[in-house]
C-alpha cells in the first residue's frame, strides 16, 4: 500500500494488452484514466504502447501520444493493431512529428500523415518501422528531418522508391521482406521487365552507400540481383580505399532476420 503512489513517477510506462478484442473501449478508458493520475513534470524515459485498438479511438490514442511528448519521452515503442479490419493505425498529431525530445522510435502496422508533409525530429537517432504505409517521399521528408538519425530499419514496408543515405551521421541500413510483388506491378505498368528495375534500385542504393563501412545482404531476391549486376560488371567499393576488398557481407535470411530482431 506504501507504494500504490510511487508508480505515477515511474520514468516508464508500458501499456500491452493482445487478448480479446471486445474489449477496446475498456482498455483505451483504463489506459486514459491512468494517464490523467500521471505527473507532468517527471520525465519520460520510455513510452510503449501494444494494443488491440479500433480505428475509432484513434484521436484518443494519438492524444496520448501529446501526452508523452509533453513529458519530454525519449524512447517510444507503438504497436496499434484493429484485428477486425486489419486497417494500419494513422499518425497524424504535430506535435508527435514535431518535437526535439524523442531519440528512438519503434512503430508497427501504421501510416503517416505529418501535417504540411513536415516532420522536424532535431534528437533522433534510431527508427525502426514494421508493415508501415510510406506514400508520396515520407521517407525522404523524414530523413531531411531528422539530422541526428543514425539507423533506419524498414522492415516489410511498402511504398518507398529512394531512400537517401548520404548523411555523413548514418550508420546503419536495414531493409528486410521489401515486398517483390510491388516490383511486379511497377515493371508492368512502365512495360519495362522486372529484372531492370529491380537492378537499377540496387545499383543506386549501394552507389549512394559508397560511405558506409559495411553493407549485409541477406534476402534471397536482393542476392540474386546483386549476382546479375556482378555478372555485368557492376563494382562496389569504398571512395578513396582503391584495392579494397568488396564490403558487401551476404548471408542467408534466416541470419539476417534473427538479426534484425536483436
Amino acid at each position: 500500500k506504501r507504494w500504490q503512489h510511487l508508480w505515477k513517477k515511474l520514468a516508464t510506462l508500458s501499456f500491452i494488452y493482445f487478448y480479446d478484442g471486445d474489449f477496446y473501449d475498456d482498455v483505451t478508458r483504463v489506459i486514459g484514466n491512468t494517464l490523467t493520475q500521471c505527473p507532468t513534470d517527471v520525465n519520460l524515459n520510455k513510452f510503449k504502447l501494444k494494443i488491440l485498438c479500433s480505428i475509432q479511438h484513434t484521436s484518443q490514442v494519438n492524444s496520448w501520444f501529446r501526452y508523452a511528448i509533453t513529458r519530454n519521452v525519449q524512447d517510444v515503442d507503438l504497436l496499434l493493431w484493429d484485428p477486425k479490419t486489419g486497417e494500419e493505425f494513422s499518425f497524424y498529431d504535430e506535435l508527435f512529428f514535431n518535437n526535439s525530445c524523442i531519440t528512438r522510435i519503434k512503430l508497427y502496422n501504421c501510416v503517416f500523415c505529418p501535417p504540411n508533409a513536415t516532420i522536424c525530429w532535431d534528437q533522433l537517432k534510431f527508427l525502426s518501422l514494421k508493415k508501415a504505409r510510406l506514400v508520396g517521399d515520407l521517407i525522404g521528408i523524414t530523413l531531411s528531418g531528422s539530422p541526428c538519425l543514425e539507423t533506419l530499419e524498414l522492415h516489410n514496408c511498402y511504398g518507398v522508391s529512394r531512400i537517401d543515405a548520404s548523411s555523413k551521421k548514418f550508420k546503419n541500413l536495414v531493409l528486410t521482406n521489401y515486398g517483390m510483388r510491388y516490383s511486379h506491378r511497377l515493371a508492368d505498368s512502365l512495360g519495362r521487365h522486372r529484372d531492370d528495375i529491380e537492378e537499377e534500385l540496387l545499383s543506386g542504393l549501394l552507389s549512394s552507400l559508397a560511405h558506409v563501412k559495411d553493407i549485409t545482404l541477406g534476402d534471397y531476391n536482393c542476392l540474386d540481383v546483386l549476382s546479375r549486376l556482378r555478372d555485368k560488371g557492376f563494382q562496389f567499393s569504398r571512395v578513396g580505399a582503391d584495392g579494397d576488398e568488396d564490403r558487401i557481407t551476404e548471408l542467408m535470411d534466416g541470419a539476417v532476420a534473427a538479426a534484425a530482431e536483436t
